[in-house]
């Protein structure tokens, strides 16, 4: 099914390059490239600058759609108003229709790509998408485009750094990925009985009972000598 969404966004646009012609559809598909390309690489980047969400994935593949919608705006509008608002046609028209089918197709295919790569970030689709499409699949449909796109466009600039665009994706599909426990062993201790004798049942300890204090003898008074005085007349 995401083959086909693929399919028929490429399929709409070419076919609005097909009225917008070849000059108009070539400058929007390198404003795309442009807004990919900045859009992927500057995604880790706000990441380091965002503290708590550094391994936020919905937060992730937020950033990187809507710095490319931002970025593809920009640049749309400012060639649009300086140089294809009053624009004539330079090609002869069989080439301004088959040419701008052509680049239109391409435009939709990279901005295929750049979705599913934006939904492949996030963590719904760990699972939570299976009916429409695993994310292996996704991973297999969206990374490639990517990745040729931003070579391309970095080859072209002179400032490709070989392999920093699949390091920068790598880092960003590794977000929010399950940590596996490590299995610690416990020792148990172990008794030993001699066979011969039957094992006594251990007993619970008996809670320790606080018992009352005796009482303590008072001190014996000691005992006055008392002289018996004769009251006897004398004789």
């Amino acid at each position: 099914m995401i083959v086909w969404f693929v399919i028929l966004l490429s399929l709409a646009a070419a076919f609005l390059g097909l009225k917008k012609g070849f000059l108009f559809m070539f400058a929007t598909l390198f404003t795309m490239m442009f807004a990919i390309f900045i859009a992927v690489l500057s995604t880790p980047m706000m990441l380091s600058m965002s503290p708590g969400l550094e391994t936020s994935g919905y937060y992730a593949g937020g950033c990187m759609l809507v710095i490319f919608l931002l970025i593809f705006l920009v640049l749309e509008g400012f060639g649009w108003f300086f140089f294809l608002r009053d624009r004539e046609d330079y090609f002869p028209k069989l080439l301004e229709k088959i040419g701008g089918a052509t680049v239109g197709f391409f435009c939709g295919y990279g901005l295929a790509c750049t979705l599913l790569l934006g939904l492949c970030i996030m963590p719904c689709s760990r699972g939570q998408i299976d009916w429409l499409c695993t994310r292996d699949n996704l991973q297999k449909i969206s990374t490639p485009g990517v990745f040729r796109i931003c070579n391309f466009l970095g080859w072209y600039s002179l400032e490709c750094f070989d392999g920093n665009v699949e390091r920068a994706v790598g880092q960003l599909l590794g977000l929010n990925d399950p940590k596996q426990e490590e299995v610690v062993p416990v020792l148990l201790p172990r008794t030993f009985t001699n066979p011969g004798s039957p094992a006594a049942p251990s007993e619970p300890p008996s809670p320790a009972v606080d018992k009352p204090a005796e009482p303590v003898p008072a001190p014996a008074k000691p005992q006055q000598e008392t002289t018996a005085i004769s009251t006897a007349p004398e004789k």
